[in-house]
């Protein structure tokens, strides 16, 4: 024998060690090599994304959360919610504001989006509101009655 641990196993022996290739033929399944482009870790630290050469993974630590890509995309902007807001699209600004919360200037463009939606458009803009979005919804609007300027809304 070799005189070592595991000596008269075979694929042991000189390179058998700990963090040595195993690439002797004894891994019947080949893992992939996956890259990591970059790593962003959200504002509130409960979660964290990273671009691979698999695709982007999003981690979270709420149980509850749920991540739909496609709420996403190029043209959901900040300048995009705003400009819904001028053209009186509530509902397209309120969808694409809560969709940027955690963004730099999310809770002035969340804010800002509320208090511009005019009363008898309320119905309108939350009318088939998607349900990933409800729970954000209630929040900002409890934020905004607890800290926002408008006493009248207590």
């Amino acid at each position: 024998g070799s005189g070592g641990p595991g000596g008269n196993l075979p694929g042991t022996g000189a390179l058998g060690g700990a963090g040595s290739s195993r690439s002797q033929g004894l891994d019947k399944k080949k893992r992939p090599v996956i890259r990591c482009k970059h790593v962003t870790f959200a504002p509130t630290g409960q979660g964290w994304a990273a671009s691979t050469t698999e695709g982007v993974m999003v981690f979270t630590r709420d149980n509850g959360a749920s991540f739909d890509p496609t709420d996403l995309g190029e043209d959901v902007t900040p300048a995009a919610a705003r400009r819904a807001l001028r053209h009186g699209d509530a509902r397209l600004a309120l969808l694409m504001a809560l969709r940027l919360r955690g963004a730099d200037d999310d809770e002035t463009l969340v804010a800002e989006t509320l208090e511009s939606i005019a009363p008898d458009a309320v119905a309108s803009a939350l009318r088939d509101f998607p349900a990933s979005l409800l729970a954000p919804l209630l929040e900002a609007i409890a934020e905004r009655v607890t800290k926002g300027p408008h006493a009248h809304l207590m």
